[in-house]
């Protein structure tokens, strides 16, 4: 999908202090996560309004094993390295409950950003779609990205942003997920369904998830494409599950935790040979290729300026608009509500930054329907059972949570606030 051209009505906000700064940014993503099993263990837990599993009862699911270890969806990102996610005890309920996800988006606060979600240079060895790994789970179905970047030796490179928010905010992306029907309110309307890009912070925000959610209309004549070529490729999967499931070989239902990952020992091997102030180098160079637009000629770090004073340029390059890689290709449009919240299913860890965009993308009925269908057939990969956590109508959404505005800080960036960035010539 194509992002309009605007007119640029904003000043530019310049990075206050150099990413490489904080010794995190120098550990390398090499230093591979310890991987889930082969076959993720769920929490029980389901959407049923008076299900002993259902939502009031999510404050009794247990996320932790006997011997105190994560089994979340977030296990793998937790007490590690380079990522240590802040989750906490079970915060769905009881005195552990505070900013608390899915919310009614109304804004109560200044936009307080001057650019969209920036993303990177596309280049060849980016991760797309056909290097996911596609799972369907009791309640929803997701789209997961390698474990690791190895663009160099077999792997890919996933995809990162810069959240807008006025310090560096580097998001790497985990998994792509699909809900029907929409947790996110607008302004007291809800949409079809909801597909939440998910990312693990790093530097300064390694202990926080960024979300960003893009909300479903089916009111499209015809397909929406990018979004069949998920649905073909989770229909797919199911259909190796029943398949297998048919067949009494269920064990082949397991997948490789460590697909598209490459060669790791040679990556190790490139990576023990640098230096920590080698590696602060490559890291630096890389980011002024990624991000040119926080740099100058010389590769200074630039200060703040503002667009509008010097009649649309800062003295550099004619800039202009750069298409948006994988996944973010597919966002109508630049212009979000914010907040901090939660996850939307158990433990509910209060970690999570939120962009929802406030412009639906457009599909239609029957990819919808075949949304709805993938998520309410859902058939356990071990045991062959219907296990799905839907309700009757073959939704997963957690019902709205009440919360006081003086709690939240909602805003609502429009093209009254900025345009769209401008990336310097020679660097598309």
């Amino acid at each position: 999908i194509n992002i309009q051209s605007r007119s640029l009505v904003a000043t530019v906000n310049m990075r206050p202090s150099a990413p490489w700064s904080s010794p995190f940014f120098l550990l390398p993503l090499v230093l591979a996560l310890s991987l889930p099993p082969g076959r993720l263990s769920y929490l029980e837990f389901t959407y049923g309004k008076n299900d002993k599993r259902g939502p009031e009862n999510w404050g009794k699911v247990a996320f932790e094993d006997e011997d105190g270890k994560p089994i979340h969806d977030y296990a793998e990102f937790v007490k590690k390295d380079d990522v240590n996610l802040k989750m906490g005890d079970n915060a769905c309920s009881g005195p552990n409950k505070g900013r608390q996800s899915p919310i009614n988006l109304v804004p109560n606060g200044e936009c307080g950003s001057e650019h969209e979600i920036l993303t990177r240079l596309v280049r060849p060895t980016d991760c797309v779609l056909d290097d996911l790994q596609f799972r369907i789970a009791p309640h929803l179905l997701r789209a997961r990205f390698p474990t690791l970047d190895n663009p160099d030796f077999g792997g890919c490179r996933r995809p990162t942003i810069d959240a807008p928010n006025g310090f560096p905010s580097h998001f790497t992306a985990v998994w792509i997920e699909f809900k029907v029907r929409s947790e996110h309110v607008i302004d007291g309307r809800r949409y079809d369904g909801e597909i939440v890009l998910s990312h693990v912070g790093s530097g300064g925000s390694w202990r926080k998830i960024g979300n960003i959610s893009i909300l479903l209309e089916a009111t499209a004549y015809t397909d929406q494409p990018v979004v069949q070529s998920f649905i073909d490729r989770f229909q797919a999967r199911a259909a190796e599950v029943k398949e297998n499931c048919a067949n009494d070989e269920p064990e082949k239902n397991r997948q490789d935790t460590g697909f598209g990952r490459g060669d790791v020992e040679a990556l190790n091997n490139a990576t023990e040979a640098l230096s920590s102030e080698t590696g602060s180098r490559r890291w630096l160079e890389q980011d002024r290729v990624d991000f040119p637009q926080f740099y100058g000629p010389d590769g200074e770090l630039l200060q703040a300026v503002s667009l509008a004073e010097t009649g649309g340029t800062d003295g550099r390059k004619t800039k202009g608009i750069r298409a948006k890689p994988f996944p973010y290709d597919m966002f109508p449009t630049i212009y979000w509500y914010r907040y901090s919240g939660s996850l939307t299913v158990p433990p509910c860890s209060e970690n999570v930054l939120w962009h929802v965009l406030d412009r639906p993308l457009q599909i239609s009925r029957a990819q919808l329907r075949e949304l709805a269908e993938l998520i309410a057939d859902y058939q356990d990969e071990e045991t062959c059972e219907k296990a799905t956590a839907a309700t009757s109508r073959g939704e997963v959404t957690r019902p709205l949570q009440v919360y006081n505005l003086e709690d939240y800080d909602v805003t609502h960036c429009t093209e009254e606030h900025y345009g769209d960035w401008l990336y310097n010539d020679g660097h598309f």
